[in-house]
């Protein structure tokens, strides 16, 4: 999350909150030049936030855990996740027979859309 830099989440949210905390900072994909942060392996629930953040203000602990909501699942874990349920449901599809069906189908009429 890029958000940690914004000037005004800086200066009127969290002022002199010590970010390294919560975060590690990343590097972005090397062509992009760019760096992110991102919440410390240890940090696996809002409580942890609440206990790590220690004496915060009310407005600090209420930004964490927004970013928390927002953030706590990586974009790379989601692309996990999708391509484990396609390999369910294309599981599911076979035990069917649907998708044996359907490439005998595109095989034998040499076009898709094409069922019999």
């Amino acid at each position: 999350m890029r958000e940690v830099e914004s000037e005004y989440i800086r200066e009127e949210i969290l002022q002199d909150f010590d970010v390294s905390a919560v975060f590690v900072l990343r590097d972005a994909e090397p062509s992009a030049g760019e760096k992110y942060y991102e919440f410390k392996a240890e940090i696996d629930s809002k409580e942890k936030i609440r206990e790590v953040a220690g004496d915060a203000s009310a407005a600090v602990i209420e930004q964490l855990e927004r970013w928390w909501d927002k953030y706590r699942v990586s974009l790379k874990e989601l692309d996990a996740e999708v391509a484990e349920a396609e390999q369910v449901m294309k599981g599911y599809l076979q035990e069917l027979g649907y998708v044996e069906r359907e490439s005998q189908v595109l095989h034998r009429n040499g076009s898709e859309g094409v069922a019999e």
